[in-house]
């Protein structure tokens, strides 16, 4: 997919899941466009702050000396420290043009408890994170977007179009994220806001090497990453290309999509 490198330098994007994996590629890239970027994350203020003097570098190496980027950190469950990050955001950049929901988390029971031994505590961890949070960041950002609209670029997964087994969490939180992602194309393609999900397959990030407990060339080697047709890991950077495209003007006329990065996993 290509995109109009013009359209970004001045416009200002908000960007959860900031710190690591895709988030963090998706800022780093948006601000070596010369965008203007607000960072949140639930992560450490050290590591916060590392994240951010990286996206301000990445700019500057790309000659955008002036590209604003503000990090403040914010747990998606709370409507507080959405709200508190939103009005920050405004407070230093202005008016949203864009937004890419990318905080998420798969939860302690995931393939370690099956349907009859789901726990509430991590269900309602996971479902806060990954969808009551994308919709607290959702309602945020729309109150905040410029008047002439924008870009909603929420993070789905494979797992929100099809179901597996003993991940009822996260399957039932990702195919949400769908039907949310929608129902606010629908109600928001008059004000020019449109809206659309990224469904990533096995990327090569934090979360993932965290959440299966080992190293990346193990995992690239399981039956399951194995049955993508190119039959490896993706990249943070590999999402990001589809995720620019959606923020852009060249995505004008696309809403409500559902949008693969999988690797062929789901052919």
């Amino acid at each position: 997919m290509a995109y109009s490198s013009a359209y970004f330098p001045g416009k200002n994007f908000a960007v959860t899941g900031a710190a690591s994996g895709i988030g963090h590629a998706i800022c780093m890239r948006l601000a070596s466009l010369g965008a203007n970027v607000s960072m949140a994350d639930v992560a450490a203020a050290d590591k916060l702050a590392a994240a951010r003097d990286a996206v301000e570098a990445a700019a500057r190496a790309a000659g955008h000396a002036d590209t604003q980027v503000v990090a403040r950190r914010a747990d998606v469950r709370s409507t507080a420290d959405v709200d508190a990050w939103m009005a920050a955001t405004e407070a230093a950049l202005g008016r949203l043009h864009g937004a890419a929901n990318f905080a998420g988390v798969v939860g302690r029971e995931m393939n370690a408890r099956g349907i009859d031994a789901v726990g509430d505590d991590d269900w309602d961890f996971v479902l806060g994170v990954n969808l009551t949070g994308v919709m607290k960041c959702m309602r945020a950002e729309v109150r905040a977007f410029a008047p002439e609209g924008g870009s909603i670029v929420n993070c789905s997964s494979i797992l929100g179009v099809v179901g597996v087994g003993m991940r009822e969490a996260y399957c039932a939180s990702k195919h949400g994220v769908v039907g949310l992602s929608r129902s606010a194309a629908r109600e928001l393609g008059p004000r020019g806001i449109r809206v659309n999900t990224v469904h990533p397959g096995y990327i090569a990030t934090p979360m993932l090497t965290e959440s299966t407990g080992v190293d990346l060339a193990t995992i690239e080697a399981v039956p399951e990453v194995q049955n993508t047709t190119m039959r490896r890991l993706g990249k943070p950077e590999e999402v990001v290309g589809t995720v620019i495209f959606l923020l852009s003007s060249d995505s004008s006329f696309t809403t409500g999509g559902v949008h693969m990065v999988d690797g062929g996993w789901f052919v």
